[in-house]
C-alpha cells in the first residue's frame, strides 16, 4: 500500500506516477484497505505539508470517504483514523476540487494490433444477445480470454467481468457483470 501511495505523490509527468483515482479504484470494495489508504494519505500529506491540509487535497480525501461509504463508526476504522476523520467532519465535500478522470478507450497508437475486418465482433450484454453465441457451434477452433478486476490481497476472489470467445469468423465480448444484473 505504501508503494501505491508513494507513486500517487510523484509528479504527474513522472513515469512511475499513479493517479490517486487509480489507487482508490484498485482498493475499492474493501473497507479495510480504504481505511488504510486514507490513514496513509493523511499521514503522508501532513508530513509533507506539516499538517496543513490544502482544500483540493482535503476534498480528494472526502471524495474517497463518500464513494466508499466509510463511516468513522465502522469496526475496521482505527482509532488514529477516527481522530483524523473527526478533524475534517465539518467540511462540506466539493466535487469541483475532486475531479475524477473519465475512462476512455481506444488504440494507444496506429501501430496497435487490430481485428481483421473479416471478423464480426459482437458485444453480448443482454440475454437476447446470448443466442448469437450459436455461431460458434461447429467451429473447428475457438479462442478464449477472460478479464477480471485486479487484486492486491492474496486469496481474494474477484468476479469474472469479461469473457471473450472467438472463431475464425466471429468474436464475442461477453459482459458477465451486465448479464448477471440483467
Amino acid at each position: 500500500m505504501n508503494y501505491f501511495v508513494s507513486q500517487a505523490f510523484r509528479a504527474p509527468n513522472h513515469p512511475d506516477h499513479i493517479p490517486l483515482s487509480k489507487v482508490e479504484d484498485l482498493l475499492s470494495g474493501d473497507p479495510l484497505l480504504i481505511s488504510c489508504l486514507l490513514l496513509l494519505l493523511l499521514k503522508r500529506w501532513s508530513k509533507v505539508h506539516k499538517g496543513n491540509l490544502s482544500e483540493p487535497f482535503l476534498h480528494k480525501i472526502l471524495g474517497i470517504i463518500k464513494r466508499s461509504g466509510l463511516k468513522s463508526t465502522d469496526p475496521h476504522v482505527s482509532l488514529e483514523l477516527k481522530e483524523l476523520l473527526a478533524q475534517i467532519e465539518g467540511v462540506t465535500y466539493n466535487a469541483n476540487h475532486d475531479p475524477l478522470p473519465n475512462d476512455s478507450f481506444g488504440p494507444i497508437n496506429s501501430n496497435c494490433l487490430k481485428v481483421s475486418p473479416s471478423i464480426n465482433v459482437h458485444f453480448v450484454d443482454t440475454e437476447d444477445k446470448v443466442s448469437l453465441l450459436d455461431r460458434l457451434v461447429g467451429a473447428p477452433m475457438i479462442g478464449m480470454d477472460s478479464e477480471w478486476r485486479p487484486s492486491i490481497k492474496p486469496f481474494t476472489e474477484q468476479r469474472l467481468a469479461i469473457f471473450q470467445v472467438s472463431s475464425e469468423t466471429d468474436a464475442f465480448i461477453i459482459d458477465l457483470i451486465a448479464l448477471a444484473n440483467n
